[in-house]
């Protein structure tokens, strides 16, 4: 059977599906009952999940008021004291005048969020330089971290999306230049070497990024033309580069169509869904989690999914959404199904799950 939780975060409260599709992409399956209250009184709001998923943040737009739940023995919900683990969401403090915090990320056992004027804030673990402060020491609290000088242009310290990997992270800008911070054991910051870095430091590419996803200790961008490039740890071949169990500089991905979306399974595999919606998968398969059908060998490099579309006669014209947990995928699409000599249109929602099973299932839990 699939996870009731996860169905339940997916399925329950259809007034609100649309805030539940968002949530579905960022990858957030598994949503605290308290955070479930905050849904149905039609809040709006934000939320973070770490990469391990043992802290969890909301924010309330309408009182810009932040709050955490999960561990805290590092300091990564920012509560200004060391508290192993918070059980319930609790208000964090985060007094800045006049500030609204408009992004929120989490690593394993760091945090940063952004503010309405380009600040960036860090707190939690710092042992590789993650937080970008120039130092390992670790903060217990939301600390202002010194990017501005980096930064030179005012175009450039208008930071489009945050991302963290298990201790390394990533600053995309809305001009499409990346910077980086953290750990480097694998490659994973692209640079091509393996040595660490303290403080943010630009990435020269040849061309703009408009994604960033980290994994554990990989990462992977698309650029303006949706081209693929990967690098760090391809130990389970998770980022689809063939007898390479380390890649020390962004390296692309040939024979692919433009990618769309990018979604990881806890650092061990990779979906990806092209402009096309057609969907690939590489990575480790132990549990047939990638959903190619009779299989559960792993997959060396990126090859298209078949069997969702093989066994299910549409014509896929909306959006499809993917979220991995460590051993199962789920796939949400937009469906229109074409009916002969008539010019209706019907929408469909259905569920997919690859858990348990060889293949990508139809759960049927949500109809319309």
């Amino acid at each position: 059977m699939f996870p009731t939780s996860a169905v339940q975060s997916i399925a329950s409260h259809n007034n609100h599906k649309h805030q539940q599709l968002s949530s579905i992409e960022e990858g957030n399956t598994l949503v605290a009952e308290e955070e479930q209250e905050i849904l149905t009184c039609g809040i709006n709001y934000l939320s973070s999940t770490s990469i391990h998923g043992k802290n969890k943040f909301s924010l309330l737009k309408n009182t810009n008021e932040l709050y955490g739940t999960g561990e805290n023995k590092f300091g990564q919900l920012g509560y200004s004291s060391l508290t192993k683990k918070v059980f319930h969401f609790t208000k964090i403090p985060f007094d800045v005048p006049n500030r609204k915090i408009i992004k929120i990320a989490s690593g394993e056992n760091f945090s940063f969020l952004l503010t309405d004027y380009q600040e960036l804030y860090a707190t939690g673990v710092n042992n590789y330089g993650q937080l970008g402060f120039g130092d390992k020491d670790g903060r217990l609290k939301f600390t202002l971290v010194p990017i501005q000088e980096l930064m030179k242009s005012k175009s450039s310290t208008i930071i489009e999306s945050i991302s963290c990997g298990f201790s390394h992270s990533f600053l995309l800008t809305l001009n499409g230049n990346l910077y980086c911070c953290g750990e480097n054991f694998c490659g994973q910051l692209g640079l091509l070497n393996s040595q660490d870095v303290l403080s943010f430091q630009k990435i020269e590419l040849p061309f703009k990024v408009k994604q960033i996803v980290c994994v554990l200790k990989s990462s992977l961008i698309l650029n303006e033309k949706s081209e693929l490039f990967v690098c760090g740890d391809n130990s389970c071949n998770q980022i689809g580069i063939p007898s390479q169990s380390k890649v020390f500089g962004f390296t692309k991905i040939n024979n692919l169509p433009p990618i769309k979306r990018i979604s990881e399974g806890f650092g061990v595999y990779t979906i990806l869904i092209s402009k096309y919606n057609e969907i690939y998968g590489s990575g480790d398969n132990s549990y047939c989690q990638l959903g190619f059908e009779g299989s559960c060998q792993e997959i060396e490099t990126y090859k298209i999914i078949n069997e969702v579309q093989k066994n299910y006669n549409y014509i896929s014209k909306g959006n499809i959404f993917v979220t991995c947990g460590s051993f199962f995928t789920v796939i949400l699409m937009s469906k229109f199904n074409l009916y002969e000599n008539s010019n209706d249109t019907v929408f469909v929602t259905l569920l997919f799950d690859c858990y348990n099973n060889l293949y990508f299932t139809d759960v049927k839990i949500i109809a319309e």
